[in-house]
């Protein structure tokens, strides 16, 4: 009877997989977002504090003519009790569609400061800036490790189209750019040195 019992029990939990399986190959299923909402993890302690964020998109002569590079230059404090260290790795940038842009390596020190790391001290800041490679065209919104958290409003100045742009959130970008691509004209024959601001109307 034992016996009977975990061989029904076997092969329902295999019907189960198969189901699963199946479902989830067709695309019925979502099985890395069920995965993702049902993992409960601990929150992160943020230990370090970005502000002042800029990013500013340029053309660069050693680059192919699509592409640029943005200059991201923040503060960042250590609002923990110990000395933390910031890599490049803890830094990114996402255009509209999330594609992720990580630190240049192709330039040297000099340029991108942050190539390595910086040890910081607590209750302490320091200004950095670190360079990225991206296409051009496009506006660009900050992206860091999860002991990270951003303040402030992030300011993005695209050299190439003479505009400036400022917002706090990835969702707030895809506001500004959706204004960008329906009134072209708001930006057409802006001189080189006046830049517009373009900010959506959200309510905090």
């Amino acid at each position: 009877m034992k016996s009977t019992k975990i061989l029904w029990s076997v092969i329902v939990c295999l019907v189960l997989s198969l189901s699963v399986s199946i479902l989830a190959n067709i695309g019925i299923i979502n099985l890395s977002t069920i995965f993702k909402s049902s993992i409960t993890t601990e929150n992160v302690e943020k230990v370090l504090q970005l502000s002042d964020i800029e990013m500013t998109l340029d053309r660069e002569w050693s680059l192919p003519k699509s592409s640029a590079v943005v200059k991201l230059d923040f503060k960042v404090k250590n609002i923990s009790k110990e000395p933390q260290t910031i890599y490049q790795t803890n830094l990114s940038i996402f255009d509209y569609n999330e594609c992720r842009y990580d630190v240049s390596t192709t330039f040297n020190s000099r340029r991108n400061p942050l190539l390595f790391s910086e040890t910081i001290n607590p209750n302490t800041q320091k200004e950095l800036s670190v360079i990225f490679e991206v296409p051009q065209g496009e506006l660009y919104n900050i992206g860091y490790s999860d002991n990270i958290e951003s303040v402030g409003i992030q300011v993005f100045v695209d050299k190439i189209r003479s505009i400036k742009c400022k917002y706090r959130t990835f969702e707030e970008m895809i506001k500004v750019r959706e204004r960008l691509a329906e009134s072209p004209s708001e930006f057409k024959n802006i001189s080189k040195t006046k830049i517009e601001e373009v900010a959506p109307e959200v309510v905090f």
